[in-house]
């Protein structure tokens, strides 16, 4: 549960991280453009609205790639060879020992019928 809460968080604050410098790059960019070649105000809120949606967007792509890759990370150190054996052994343990039960009461009780008819 706490790996759950950690990618989540690290996904968050890796979108907001790339927001905001989009966002910070945008109304740099915008401010630079009115004082430089003297445009109107229209334009700067262009610019800092299209600048917005790529860093939401971009953020949201930064932050996807950051969660798989925790969630691949936590996977193999966290739940890796430990959990990855333990299975191995409860699934032989299952399948080798019901099975062959199973299939031996199996053949007793069918021969058991044949025999008595």
């Amino acid at each position: 549960m706490v790996e759950v809460v950690v990618v989540a968080v690290a996904m968050m604050v890796m979108m907001l991280v790339v927001a905001v410098v989009v966002v910070t790059v945008g109304m740099i960019v915008g401010l630079v453009v009115v004082m430089e070649v003297g445009v109107r105000l229209v334009v700067v809120v262009v610019v800092v609205m299209v600048m917005v949606t790529v860093g939401v967007m971009v953020g949201l792509v930064v932050g996807a790639a950051v969660e798989v890759a925790l969630v691949v990370l936590v996977m193999v150190l966290v739940l890796g060879g430990g959990s990855d054996y333990n299975g191995g052994g409860s699934d032989n343990d299952g399948g080798g020992g019901s099975d062959d039960d199973d299939c031996g009461d199996g053949g007793n009780s069918g021969n058991g019928r044949v025999v008595m008819a």
